[in-house]
């Protein structure tokens, strides 16, 4: 199978269940991310994870054609970038993240282009 389908299979459906359910559950997910940012183990953690899946996408997608494919190559780097934040300006990130949460309609406003591109990505991986 096509990398880039492989990943567009796996970020696809993600984005669209997390998107719905943000959407759905925006104050719910809110209290649960105010939990994580304060856990600077939990918060160091997924740092790392982030850091290590923005590489592997990068070491195997680094595509940067004008298609749908650079969507993917795109979230790789952004996730390499949140990576290194958190690791290297963790009470900064953690700060910027616990005013955004305050509010509850930025926090479902934010879950409409997550939703969005999880259902691109999806339509690309399985039905294009």
């Amino acid at each position: 199978m096509d990398t880039s389908l492989f990943l567009a299979r796996i970020i696809g459906p993600l984005f669209l269940v997390v998107g719905a359910g943000v959407m759905l559950n925006a104050k719910h997910y809110a209290t649960m991310a105010h939990h994580f940012l304060k856990n600077s183990e939990l918060y160091y953690f997924s740092g790392a994870i982030s850091l290590v899946v923005g590489l592997a996408i990068v070491l195997n997608h680094n595509l940067w054609t004008p298609d749908w494919r650079v969507v993917i190559t795109i979230l790789g780097w952004m996730s390499i970038l949140k990576g290194v934040l958190r690791i290297l300006l963790p009470k900064t990130g953690a700060e910027a993240s616990e005013r955004f949460l305050n509010s509850t309609w930025e926090v479902k406003l934010s879950s409409i282009p997550i939703l969005i591109l999880g259902a691109w990505l999806t339509y690309e991986g399985f039905l294009a």
